[in-house]
């Protein structure tokens, strides 16, 4: 919650300090065509849920004041509105991001998403240079934008000359795992291969070891930090198998403990040693959102963890967020995995038809989402979160449903409608997304995402 500060833009191209470290975007070995659709699909489902659900709260990042929230959910619901979603104006005093502008989270993640996409495999120093240029300077001046803790330690750092992960800042606030999404998208599922021969990664790494060294390269770009490379971790565990598995939720975070667990006896040198322990303690904060969600509701759970950027209780709570409702409500209807039916071999998860199940979803999405952000405090990075876990596992039962011919040609009552997010290079409107009209398969796996909320993101 920083002010802004003047930090320099440094394009040089040199590498004075650092390590620049690359990673070529691995293959899914032996996936059969339908196997590699639903892994696209959940990881598409990931990133435009964080996306969205950031978008969503950035009106109401950082009123911390419950009263104020309650007033302005007061004055929303004589608008004739449900929740604080989208709210016009603005009731952030922090800065003045127009409606439907991502967080500086959101945005942080976008350029991420940039710097992939355009680098067509992940680059430390690239990422940085591209970092530095989007928000250095007079960023701020001329997008009215808002840098926080991390971003103005990294602009420091690079204005000194120093390279990854040198230009790291010393923070450990939750940047590092809202950007997660599009990292993981891009190294989901596979293993090195052959295309590491001009990398830094050995072709023969697993996935688990080549996440690791890719989620670590990234998180100290930005963050030069030991805990936020943990969290980063842990994050990483939790959400990369919903996206390549379809692994619910629920069992994806005791699976990732249970990784965790793994790490402490794989260690096999004195700073594995230390980075296992550290993961280790992150890891112990998880267990108390893990068993509220059984019974605690969102508001409980934010009023006792906190609701700041700053973790544990900033990943704790958008994760006890998408347990409490996939564990109450209709939520709790869409159980199993997604890469197969659900465990009573129903791809419709009981419901009717496919309209019905994709109601199911966008009830379930926005209401989580809409819960996450009436807490107020960091609001959008708790969302961001909520929607890359959540988008991740509605995107792929929507997207296996439809693979099981229950997709039906009347789906006017779940709002969908087919669109490609794709970050608008240049120009001064980081964050806005290019529309075009999306194939079938789009519109069945995004449709967990309300019509309105696209628009206005």
């Amino acid at each position: 919650d920083d002010d802004n500060d003047d930090d320099d833009d440094d394009d040089d191209d040199d590498e004075p300090s650092g390590y620049r470290f690359t990673a070529s975007f691995p293959p899914l070995p032996g996936a059969t065509a339908q196997e590699r659709r639903l892994v696209k699909w959940r990881c598409i489902g990931a990133v435009l849920g964080a996306v969205v659900g950031d978008a969503a709260a950035t009106s109401v990042q950082w009123v911390y004041d419950p009263e104020k929230l309650q007033q302005l959910a007061e004055t929303q619901r004589q608008r004739g509105f449900r929740g604080l979603d989208f709210m016009d104006p603005p009731a952030n005093e922090h800065f003045e991001y127009e409606v439907g502008r991502n967080s500086p989270y959101g945005e942080q993640a976008l350029l991420l998403l940039e710097a992939l996409a355009k680098d067509k495999r992940l680059d430390t120093f690239s990422y940085a240079r591209r970092f530095a240029a989007a928000f250095g300077g007079d960023w701020h001046v001329r997008c009215k934008g808002y840098r926080d803790a991390s971003c103005k330690g990294f602009l420091r750092n690079w204005a000194l000359g120093r390279r990854p992960p040198e230009s790291g800042a010393d923070d450990k606030q939750i940047n590092c795992v809202t950007r997660l999404a599009p990292l993981l998208a891009a190294f989901c599922g596979g293993r090195s291969g052959r295309d590491a021969a001009d990398t830094d990664v050995d072709a023969n790494d697993s996935h688990d070891d080549l996440l690791h060294r890719v989620v670590e390269q990234t998180t100290r770009v930005t963050q030069n930090n030991k805990e936020a490379v943990a969290w980063a971790t842990l994050g990483t565990y939790v959400l990369d198998p919903v996206m390549c598995s379809g692994v619910h939720p629920h069992d994806a975070l005791p699976r990732a403990l249970a990784r965790v667990e793994q790490q402490m006896q794989r260690a096999a040198s004195a700073e594995e040693d230390c980075a296992a322990d550290l993961l280790y303690m992150v890891g112990g904060h998880m267990y108390q959102p893990w068993r509220w969600s059984r019974w605690a509701g969102v508001k409980e759970t934010v009023d006792e963890l906190g609701r700041n950027c700053h973790t544990p209780n900033s990943y704790q709570t958008p994760v006890h967020a998408v347990l409490f409702h996939l564990g109450h409500g209709p939520g709790a209807l869409l159980q199993g995995t997604t890469d197969h039916a659900g465990k009573r071999g129903d791809p419709l998860h009981g419901h009717e038809s496919f309209s019905a199940l994709a109601r199911t979803c966008q009830d379930v999405f926005v209401a989580t989402v809409r819960a996450a952000m009436r807490q107020g405090g960091c609001c959008a990075s708790r969302c961001g979160v909520v929607g890359a876990l959540l988008g991740a596992f509605l995107a792929g039962i929507l997207a296996s449903a439809h693979a099981h011919g229950t997709g039906d040609d009347e789906q006017d009552g779940c709002d969908r409608g087919g669109w490609e997010a794709v970050v608008r290079l240049g120009g001064e409107h980081r964050g806005k997304h290019q529309r075009k009209e999306g194939t079938k398969d789009e519109e069945a796996a995004l449709a967990f995402i309300p019509r309105e909320w696209r628009d206005k993101t």
